[in-house]
């Protein structure tokens, strides 16, 4: 964590870059997390507070890049750098956003990519997606202005570690985003104080993704 020179009484972590939201604001949203799962959404404290900087939301468009990655020693075929098809994936309660299909995660650089795939070996294959937004629907909730929720979303992805709520809180926050939008952009939170990056998840089941693939995969150390 370090503290933004810009005022005293905010702070910027490392990690994601994202600011905070304040001890008292942190602590009403700590105990709306730790609530009935199946009242999130009605609770008061998401309608007044949430969900106004959710529909501030700026919709991507126009075509931007993203990298894949999968940890690899050799360059892998198109299939491996997909989602992961039905054989593949085994729906479970352990899953963070999505229970009968994974969603399918994009940096927005290849260092992102590594850094999401966090490889022992250091190696990893990468596929280029170049994504025309104008053909999904996705909100960039990585905005420095939506402070609660980008809280949210870095909760999801730590969701199942101590100090941070269930995966069925994630997952009831991953459908209700499907509800809404085709994906999101997030916070990577594999960064430190020195590189910031961010994430494209594609929230639904992207069967077409081929359509978005930019060249073959290969390997980035």
């Amino acid at each position: 964590m370090k503290i933004d020179l810009k005022s005293t009484m905010t702070l910027r972590y490392g990690a994601t870059g994202r600011e905070s939201i304040g001890d008292e604001e942190y602590r009403l949203f700590q105990s709306w997390c730790q609530g009935n799962i199946e009242e999130l959404f009605s609770k008061k404290y998401f309608t007044r507070r949430i969900l106004p900087q959710l529909k501030r939301a700026r919709l991507l468009r126009g075509i931007i890049d993203f990298y894949r990655g999968v940890e690899s020693d050799v360059i892998l075929d198109i299939p491996r750098m997909g989602p992961r098809s039905k054989e593949e994936f085994v729906p479970s309660k352990e899953n963070r956003f999505n229970f009968d299909f994974a969603a399918f995660y994009l940096a927005e650089t290849e260092l992102g990519a590594k850094r999401e795939v966090n490889p022992p070996r250091g190696r990893v294959c990468i596929l280029k997606y170049t994504i025309n937004f104008d053909e999904l629907k996705v909100v960039d909730l990585a905005d420095d202005d939506l402070r609660l929720v980008n809280e949210l979303m870095f909760h999801c992805e730590l969701c199942g570690q101590e100090g941070y709520p269930s995966k069925e809180f994630s997952q009831h926050v991953g459908k209700y985003l499907l509800s809404l939008f085709d994906g999101v952009i997030v916070r990577g939170v594999r960064g430190d104080k020195n590189y910031h990056y961010k994430n494209l998840v594609i929230l639904n089941k992207f069967d077409n993704y081929r359509k978005y693939i930019n060249g073959i995969p290969y390997i980035y150390s």
